[in-house]
């Protein structure tokens, strides 16, 4: 398959670069370095429309595809995976259940609220069943109440209001509103640091049972949502990748040994050559399942492999880049020690590879 892009989409490249470069750059080390949730860039991608990605026109958003999402994913990871991991959480694990699963009413009052920067928050579990163990629903004043916690909340940091997969009398998603039953803590992460993802401790929290409709079968759409997330997760770790990959080259151009650049190296161009061949497979896999979805075709098991493999590759490719900066990778003078932990920890957040390759595997044997 090739690649094309429309205008629009090429113009959306070149706007979402720009940004990325003049604004996210400078403070990529620091929001890592200090851990902090970047709220005055996520408002500035919110001015700009990357925050309403997927959301419609009629609802105060941009009206884009998946492969515009991917674009603007990727790009923002090439600077910093943890505002990348930021968006895509906010666009796929939070609108995208909205405008796929959402009663009108909860449309009409969240849609716009997330396109004009209010961050969204996606309670996710470790395993991906949603007969939580790790939460109880239960019957209190005529409410329905959730007790107990999770260990990964994506954007939960900041956030307002928390989407809750948990699988209950029809219904698997759950709007929640932080209120002084929501208590959050940090997560001291290896990477993403400042993706904003906390745990959460509710503690009767009421449920909204009115934001999302009832589901004939929960486990279909659980299996819908992490898909769409995959085709995201995956985008920002080829942007992870890409970024590993340019460092790599410029530095293999400047650092001089025995009176040559390493560049000239054979083993150093060896790995440079594998680092772009990985690169580009998992570009074309990224964007073939976001087009897949696009098109409204079976998009699920093309987003588990792309997300394998694009993950996979920037991993290699922060391995990689380390090596060729040698002693200087390890340090903080160098961002490739950034790029890599946030690429090992994209590659096993929700889900490890062994997990991916599982589920593959059923898709293959339906």
């Amino acid at each position: 398959m090739s690649i094309v892009f429309s205008n629009e989409q090429k113009l959306i490249h070149q706007e979402i670069r720009r940004f990325a470069s003049a604004e996210l750059n400078p403070i990529a080390g620091e929001i890592d370095k200090e851990a902090v949730f970047p709220g005055p860039i996520m408002k500035r991608l919110s001015d700009l429309g990357f925050l309403g990605i997927l959301i419609p026109e009629e609802f105060s958003g941009a009206g884009l595809d998946a492969v515009s999402l991917c674009i603007i994913l990727s790009q923002l990871a090439r600077e910093s995976a943890s505002v990348g991991v930021a968006v895509a959480a906010h666009s796929c694990l939070v609108t995208y259940p909205i405008l796929r699963y959402g009663t009108s009413e909860c449309k009409r009052a969240q849609l716009p609220r997330l396109a004009g920067g209010e961050i969204g928050a996606f309670g996710s579990q470790i395993d991906l069943d949603a007969q939580c163990s790790d939460l109880q629903i239960l019957k209190k004043n005529g409410s329905n109440v959730v007790d107990g916690s999770r260990m990964f909340v994506f954007n939960g940091e900041t956030a307002q209001n928390f989407i809750v997969p948990i699988a209950h009398e029809g219904h698997l998603f759950h709007l929640i509103q932080r209120d002084s039953t929501v208590l959050t803590e940090p997560q001291y992460l290896l990477g993403l640091r400042a993706a904003g993802i906390v745990k959460a401790r509710f503690k009767n929290t009421v449920l909204d049972g009115t934001a999302f409709s009832e589901l004939p079968n929960t486990a279909n759409a659980l299996r819908d949502l992490y898909a769409f997330a995959d085709i995201g997760f995956s985008a920002v770790a080829l942007g992870i990748a890409e970024a590993c990959f340019d460092a790599a080259i410029a530095y293999s151009k400047e650092r001089k040994q025995f009176k040559k650049a390493i560049c000239e190296f054979p083993m150093v161009r060896e790995m440079l050559v594998d680092m772009k061949g990985n690169i580009e497979a998992a570009r074309l896999l990224v964007f073939e399942s976001a087009q897949l979805y696009d098109r409204n075709d079976d998009f699920i098991l093309a987003a588990h492999i792309a997300r394998l493999h694009a993950c996979a590759a920037s991993v290699e490719a922060g391995t990689a880049s380390v090596q060729i900066h040698g002693g200087y990778g390890y340090t903080k003078d160098y961002p490739v020690e950034r790029y890599l932990r946030d690429a090992k920890s994209l590659q096993v957040l929700m889900r490890a590879p062994y997990e991916t390759k599982a589920v593959i595997a059923k898709e293959l044997l339906v």
